[in-house]
């Protein structure tokens, strides 16, 4: 017994006169923060350098640290002023796209200005802006919306973005004329090479969005190889009609043959634009038509995307499903009732 004992001691001895030499040392962080005083004369407990730490109380916590990525003018030679800042990215396709709303020399006259460089590499912004605030705007303030969208507010104004690309909310072929459309969202909808929707001696097809667009990208997998002219049209009030867009741009169209690479089309965005039915069917969205006149019958598209160019209104977009009314409010011979 006597034996294990002394080899238990021999073992232990050691740990044990090591800890004697090693004394606490309680520092109360209390001192001051001189970066410019010479170290030996720094006050006790006090501080020569702090590098991504701070005072909290009696002692310090860590913050994350900052570093300049542009050196240069880092959003506009007017507008340099920031207020506000996000960054927002989605995907589907992916996207990166800090936000900044700044303001000139005057603290006014604010605007959204966007950068596409993927953080932390270096970029500039964009010399387009995507929001002009109305007059007497506040400082504003941004919020990821779902569905990949962001939302801008600034006491006077609420806008909404969905970045370069969002989803399409419907997509109809008409393959013969006087036939109800077909329904190929399911084809175009995500972006997969393998399902796809073709064309089929098809020239007229309708896109739906949720809100007001000026542009569709369309990824052609099997391009078309004949002439065809792209048009496209819009359902606008008053009028409840078909009226064709004006400044439309065809970026799939390649030696006057439309849909002959990917690419997108693009119109100028108009205000009078209605929300609406296409046919027999029960989709209320705001719907574009796209005519494709002479295309081969294998062209083939696997995706669609659509865009709104810049920060637009939110739209409240009745879902197709009657409801009965709370209250109605009308004027007659001067009187006012409520039913």
């Amino acid at each position: 017994m006597k034996k294990y004992v002394l080899i238990l001691l021999l073992l232990f001895l050691p740990a044990l006169a090591g800890a004697a030499g090693q004394q606490k040392f309680a520092f109360p962080f209390l001192g001051r923060w001189q970066p410019t005083e010479n170290p030996v004369l720094v006050d006790d407990y006090g501080f020569a350098d702090i590098q991504n730490l701070r005072r909290d109380g009696n002692h310090l916590e860590s913050v994350k640290g900052m570093q300049v990525v542009n050196s240069g003018a880092a959003i506009d030679a007017t507008y340099y002023f920031p207020r506000a800042g996000f960054h927002f990215t989605k995907n589907d396709p992916d996207e990166t796209h800090v936000l900044v709303k700044a303001v000139d020399s005057t603290g006014g006259n604010g605007q959204i200005w966007d950068n596409t460089t993927a953080v932390p590499n270096q970029g500039n912004f964009s010399g387009t802006t995507l929001h002009q605030d109305a007059a007497n705007a506040e400082h504003g303030s941004f919020s990821s919306a779902p569905g990949g969208k962001v939302v801008y507010a600034n006491q006077k104004e609420v806008r909404i973005w969905g970045g370069d690309e969002m989803g399409i909310a419907g997509f109809l072929l008409v393959r013969d004329p006087g036939e109800d459309a077909a329904d190929y969202w399911g084809q175009v909808y995500t972006n997969d090479s393998e399902t796809y929707a073709v064309m089929s001696g098809a020239t007229v097809l309708y896109i739906g969005a949720n809100r007001r667009i000026n542009q569709v990208k369309v990824y052609v997998g099997t391009a078309n190889a004949s002439a065809s002219i792209a048009g496209v049209s819009e359902y606008v009030y008053p009028g409840a009609s078909w009226v064709s867009v004006s400044g439309m741009a065809d970026g799939t169209s390649a030696g006057g043959k439309s849909l002959a690479q990917t690419g997108t089309i693009s119109w100028d965005y108009n205000t009078s634009t209605r929300a609406t039915f296409v046919g027999d069917g029960d989709q209320l969205a705001y719907w574009y038509k796209f005519t494709f006149p002479g295309v081969d019958a294998g062209t083939a598209i696997y995706y669609i995307t659509c865009g709104e160019g810049q920060f637009r209104p939110l739209e409240n977009l009745w879902d197709g499903v009657p409801s009965f009314l709370a209250a109605a409010f009308y004027t007659k011979s001067g009187t006012s009732e409520y039913t």
